[in-house]
C-alpha cells in the first residue's frame, strides 16, 4: 500500500470513529428552567439539577434538588436506550421500563405495571444542545419540564 492510500485509509476511519463516538448529546448537566417549564398538577419542585453520565451499564442520570414543599430530592437511575424492557426494583409506580433511541436527539421511556403502559416521557435535545425537554404523561401528570445545559 503506498504512501497516498495509506493516508486515505487513515483519513476514512477517523471520519468512520467519529460518527461512530460521537458525543451523546444527552450527557452533561442540565438545570430545570421554571420559567419556561409546565408543572401539571403542581406544584413546581424550587430546583432541579440533573446529571447525565456514560457508565458501563448504560447512562446514569442523577436528579438532586428541592421539592416544592422544601424535601431534598435525589434519585439515580441507570437508562440503556436499546428499546428492551428492563424491570426496575424499588417501590416505584411502575415495575419495567422500555428506554427508546428515536433519533440523535430525541428519546423516550416508556413505563409499565404488571405489563400494562402506564406511562410515557419523551425527551428531545434542541438542535443548538442548550436545551432539553422532557414531557410527561404519567397518571395525572402532564409536565413540560425543559432544562438548559449547565
Amino acid at each position: 500500500m503506498d504512501r497516498h492510500m495509506r493516508i486515505a485509509a487513515t483519513l476514512c476511519f477517523l471520519a468512520l470513529s467519529t460518527t461512530v463516538y460521537a458525543a451523546d448529546p444527552f450527557l452533561g448537566t442540565w438545570k430545570l428552567n421554571p420559567a419556561k417549564s409546565k408543572f401539571h398538577p403542581g406544584p413546581a419542585p424550587q430546583s432541579m439539577l440533573v446529571t447525565w453520565a456514560g457508565d458501563a451499564a448504560g447512562i446514569k442520570v442523577q436528579t438532586e434538588g428541592v421539592r416544592a414543599d422544601g424535601r431534598p430530592l435525589r434519585e439515580t437511575h441507570t437508562a440503556s436506550y436499546d428499546g428492551r424492557e428492563r424491570k426496575t426494583p424499588g417501590p416505584w409506580n411502575f415495575d419495567a421500563v422500555i428506554n427508546r433511541q428515536l433519533s440523535e436527539t430525541e428519546r423516550e421511556d416508556v413505563f409499565k405495571k404488571d405489563g400494562a403502559i402506564v406511562g410515557r416521557s419523551r425527551l428531545v435535545v434542541s438542535r443548538d444542545g442548550s436545551q432539553l425537554t422532557t414531557t410527561w404523561d404519567f397518571g395525572e401528570l402532564r409536565d413540560v419540564r425543559v432544562f438548559d445545559r449547565q
